[in-house]
């Protein structure tokens, strides 16, 4: 499943319910997070089941600090 686009973050919710409706979350894990008072971005590897077949995937999150919120700027899984 291949979804590349920008969303709103109304749309974001729905397109990131499909996905992990379809892949299954059995565990996550950041490997690497580095933030500092207005940025921040981290990988990690998220384990997934989908009909019954396991696998991993890479997860990639940046993040930027807007007034006292934190925001994802971008959020990706290959």
């Amino acid at each position: 499943m291949c979804i590349r686009d920008s969303y709103s973050s109304n749309q974001a919710f729905y397109v990131l319910q499909d996905y992990f409706n379809l892949y299954k979350v059995t565990s996550f894990k950041f490997d690497y997070i580095k933030t500092d008072k207005i940025s921040g971005h981290a990988t990690g590897n998220y384990n997934y089941d989908n009909k019954g077949q396991r696998s991993t995937a890479q997860v990639y999150i940046s993040i930027k600090k807007i007034g006292n919120n934190w925001i994802i700027t971008q959020f990706t899984i290959n």
